[in-house]
């Protein structure tokens, strides 16, 4: 991703999603990139999003597969509460 002048990404996703076949762990990954090379997201520290239909939220943090810095999508095996989905006035 820093070839593109991107942060690294690093999905974390429950074992009970993937276990019980419900996603592929490569779903959600190909969206949030997909969505950054696209800039059609706005990844930063502390945001929430959906994906595939999965509540995430995001954190900069230390990476797990490779000790660098950058942005951890921790899903959720929850879908995203509506309260969030709501757009505020």
């Amino acid at each position: 991703m820093s070839d593109y002048g991107l942060a690294e990404v690093e999905l974390e996703m429950p074992a009970s999603v993937y276990e019980k076949g419900k996603l592929s762990p490569f779903a959600p990954l190909a969206d949030v990139l997909h969505q950054l090379m696209r800039g059609t997201s706005a990844i930063e520290d502390g945001h929430t999003l959906t994906l595939c239909n999965l509540h995430a939220e995001i954190e900069w943090d230390t990476l797990l597969t490779t000790g660098g810095e950058g942005y951890r999508v921790v899903m959720t095996d929850e879908p995203t509460p509506q309260h969030l989905l709501k757009p505020e006035h």
